[in-house]
C-alpha cells in the first residue's frame, strides 16, 4: 500500500464519523504477519448503539499486504484511509 502511487480507501460515504470522534470506534485493522493479509473490520456506526467488531457491517481484506506492522495509525498517518 502506497499512498503516493494512488493506493487509498475512501470510506466517507459508508461511515457516520465526524473529526471528532475516534475512528478506532469504527475501524479495526488486523495485520498477520509481513506478506500476509491485512483485514478491515468496518462498524458503520462506530460507538452508536455500540461497537461490533465481531458481527461487521463490512470485511475488507487486503491481500498480500502486510508486514506486520499495519494499523489503523499506520493508515491515517500514511493517508491511505480518506
Amino acid at each position: 500500500m502506497n499512498s503516493s502511487s494512488g493506493d487509498h480507501l475512501d470510506f466517507r460515504d459508508l461511515l457516520s464519523y465526524t473529526a471528532e470522534q475516534d475512528l478506532a470506534s469504527f475501524i479495526h485493522v488486523t495485520d498477520a504477519g509481513a506478506g500476509s493479509n491485512v483485514t478491515l473490520k468496518i462498524d458503520t456506526n462506530g460507538a452508536i448503539g455500540g461497537v461490533d467488531f465481531t458481527n461487521p457491517n463490512q470485511t475488507i481484506i487486503l491481500g498480500d499486504v502486510g508486514t506486520g506492522s499495519i494499523n489503523l495509525s499506520y493508515l491515517e498517518d500514511h493517508a491511505i484511509l480518506l
